[in-house]
């Protein structure tokens, strides 16, 4: 449904089981599927819901579980140029042929 309400026709799933490093994971993959042209945008919904799986009794590690969720995206938009005021100069197109320039 979301894939639908954001007009993204027949898009790939993929469920990753990595824990805690999930979300991070499928960001990083959604971001190289758009970067190699497998897609031209994203997006990735987590959740964890460790606390059904967690040894309240076992206090060493308990602690370090919670449930979550998140989502974001990955696409290929405009370059906004200059868009920090006063630091304009610092990456530019320049030349002929234009080049790209960057201070520092």
């Amino acid at each position: 449904r979301l894939a639908a309400r954001l007009g993204m026709v027949s898009p790939a799933t993929l469920d990753l089981n990595v824990v805690c490093a999930g979300f991070t994971h499928a960001l990083a993959t959604a971001d190289h599927a758009v970067r190699a042209g497998a897609a031209e945008r994203a997006v990735v919904v987590g959740a964890d819901k460790m606390s059904q799986v967690a040894d309240w009794t076992d206090r060493g590690t308990c602690v370090l579980v919670g449930d979550d969720a998140g989502s974001g995206g990955a696409g290929i938009g405009p370059v906004l140029w200059g868009s920090v005021p006063g630091l304009g100069h610092a990456v530019r197109i320049e030349g002929t042929p234009p080049r790209f320039a960057q201070v520092g």
